[in-house]
C-alpha cells in the first residue's frame, strides 16, 4: 500500500504541473490577436528593426522617441473602415490602415516591441492588447476603447499612462455626456446585436457628464507647455461637439521648427505628419475643437 504521505505528495505535484502547463495556454489565448494580413507581420518586423537600430546609436533612447519613430514609419497608411463596415469588428495586427486610436495604439505597441531583444509581432501583438483592450484583456468589441476619455483613464489605472493636462495652472474642465456609440448604433455593424449593444450602452452610462480636464487651445504656444513637451506625447484636441471627446488626437514629434503633429488625419484618409508646427495647426483648426489634452506613456 502507498504511503500517504507520498500519496498526497504525488497529487500536489501533479496539481502544479497542472498550473504550470495550462497557464501559458491562457496567457497565449489571451494574447493572440488575428492577422489583418501575413504581410504585416514582416512589415511589423521591419520597423520594430529600424527603431531598435536607431536605439543602438543611442543606448538611453527614451520610450517617446521610440513612439515618435514608430509614428513617422507609419506616415502614409491608409483608413481602417472595420468599425463601420465588419460585424465583428476586433482587434487585429493591423499596420497597414488605421483610424485615429488604433494608429495612437499601435505606435505605443510597435515603441514598447522594440525594448524587447529579437522583439517580433507576438511581442507587439501583446503590447497592442494590453493598450488597446479596457483591462488589457480581448473580449472583443465591446473591450475596445471608442472614447478617449476611457482609453486614458484606463491605461492611466494600470499604469500605463500619465496625465500632464491638469499640471499647469490655468487647465479647466468640461462635463461631457459621452454616448456617441450608442447614438449612433446604425453607423457600427457590430451593434446590432442586442446583447453587445446593452454593454456598449452600460459602459457609456458611466460616462455621463463625465468630467474632462483641458488645456485652452492659447497654452500651446506658452513657454512652460512648449518646454515640457516631448518626442512621444500624446496630444487630444477636445472635439467642440457633445457626445464624443476629440476632434483628432495623434503623437507629438520634433522637426527644426518645433513640435507637430503626427496622427490619422479623417480628412485625408490616411495617418499625415501636420506641415505646420502645432501653434499654427491649432490656429487653422480652431474652429473644430475647444482646448487640449496631454498624456504620456510611462
Amino acid at each position: 500500500m502507498i504511503n500517504r504521505r507520498i500519496f498526497y505528495y504525488i497529487i500536489y505535484v501533479a496539481a502544479l504541473l497542472g498550473v504550470i502547463i495550462n497557464a501559458p495556454l491562457k496567457s497565449s489565448a489571451q494574447s493572440s490577436l488575428p492577422l489583418h494580413c501575413d504581410a504585416d507581420t514582416v512589415e511589423i518586423r521591419r520597423i520594430i528593426t529600424g527603431i531598435q537600430q536607431s536605439a543602438s546609436a543611442d543606448a538611453s533612447m527614451p520610450r517617446g522617441q521610440r513612439i515618435a519613430a514608430a509614428a513617422r514609419a507609419l506616415i502614409g497608411r491608409g483608413a481602417d473602415n472595420s468599425l463601420t463596415t465588419d460585424s465583428a469588428a476586433t482587434l487585429s495586427v493591423n499596420v497597414d490602415t488605421f483610424d485615429p486610436m488604433s494608429f495612437v495604439n499601435s505606435c505605443i505597441a510597435l515603441a514598447e516591441a522594440s525594448e524587447t531583444p529579437g522583439g517580433a509581432w507576438r511581442v507587439y501583438a501583446d503590447r497592442l492588447r494590453n493598450v488597446a483592450c479596457r483591462k488589457g484583456e480581448n473580449q472583443g468589441f465591446a473591450s475596445l476603447f471608442h472614447h478617449t476619455s476611457d482609453w486614458i483613464g484606463d491605461n492611466i489605472y494600470r499604469g500605463n499612462l500619465v496625465e500632464l493636462t491638469d499640471r499647469y495652472e490655468g487647465a479647466r474642465s468640461k462635463n461631457w455626456s459621452l454616448d456617441y456609440m450608442t447614438v449612433n448604433r446604425d453607423r457600427f455593424p457590430a451593434m446590432a446585436d442586442p446583447e453587445l449593444y446593452d454593454r456598449i450602452r452600460m459602459h457609456e452610462m458611466g460616462f455621463r457628464t463625465h468630467k474632462v480636464p483641458y488645456l485652452p487651445k492659447q497654452y500651446v504656444s506658452k513657454k512652460e507647455v512648449i518646454d515640457d513637451l516631448r518626442d512621444g506625447d500624446i496630444i487630444i484636441l477636445i472635439s467642440d461637439k457633445d457626445r464624443s471627446d476629440y476632434f483628432t488626437f495623434g503623437i507629438v514629434v520634433f522637426e527644426p521648427d518645433g513640435p507637430h503633429l503626427v496622427h490619422f488625419s479623417e480628412e485625408e484618409g490616411r495617418v499625415v505628419l501636420e506641415p505646420e508646427p502645432l501653434k499654427r495647426y491649432f490656429n487653422l483648426m480652431t474652429k473644430h475643437f475647444s482646448g487640449f489634452r496631454l498624456v504620456r506613456v510611462v
